[in-house]
């Protein structure tokens, strides 16, 4: 893999600080990522019992084909058509919000939604952060009150993914969310962060 450039911040705006670089702690969010995988799955198993007033099945018999291909949609596709929504609802939040959303890999942290080469306000930063999180979960939550095995299946691998899929958004917001109201953030490419808090 190409080692990344490190490229300097835009000018500095008036009324702002020289910003500082934005970084996320990979190695440590993909860890927390991981926990938090693991802890969601008994949680998600007395959601449904609680929904559904009977414990969640234990096993998964495979009969036939069609039980077999069953198997491989829920866990193959239902993964990566989650990732591939959650970015989806990034890059729709920012052109909602004005912005022009370009998407790729981050290779280490996974696929991006970003607007490169444009200011972002702190609470349209924190917006689109937060959109696929609160949106999916939603939606997956209330599948899991439907009593249909695989419905509730697709929920639940929705949910895992989804969220602990969400670290680095979750530490994204929580830095935004310490720094002054005014504050911007710039994207010069998918390596290269910086962060301008008002004087």
């Amino acid at each position: 893999m190409k080692a990344s450039k490190l490229l300097d911040p835009p000018p500095t705006p008036a009324g702002y600080r020289a910003p500082y670089r934005f970084e996320f702690p990979k190695v440590l969010l993909n860890v927390v990522s991981l926990v938090l995988f693991i802890v969601l799955i008994p949680l998600l198993w007395q959601l449904i019992w609680w929904l559904q007033g009977q414990p969640a099945p234990r096993s998964f018999t495979i009969s036939g084909f069609q039980d077999l291909f069953v198997l491989i949609v829920v866990g193959v596709l239902v993964p990566v058509l989650t990732i591939v929504c959650h970015e989806l609802i990034h890059g729709l939040a920012f052109q909602l919000l004005g912005y022009k959303a370009s998407y790729g890999i981050y290779w280490g942290l996974g696929p991006y939604a970003a607007a490169f080469g444009q200011f972002q306000t702190r609470q349209h930063s924190i917006i689109v952060v937060l959109a696929p999180l609160i949106l999916i979960n939603m939606l997956m939550l209330l599948l899991l009150a439907i009593p249909d095995l695989i419905v509730r299946a697709i929920a639940c691998i929705a949910l895992l993914f989804n969220t602990s899929g969400a670290t680095g958004d979750l530490y994204l917001t929580w830095r935004l969310w310490r720094t002054p109201s005014g504050t911007l953030s710039y994207d010069v490419d998918k390596y290269n962060s910086f962060v301008f808090e008002p004087e």
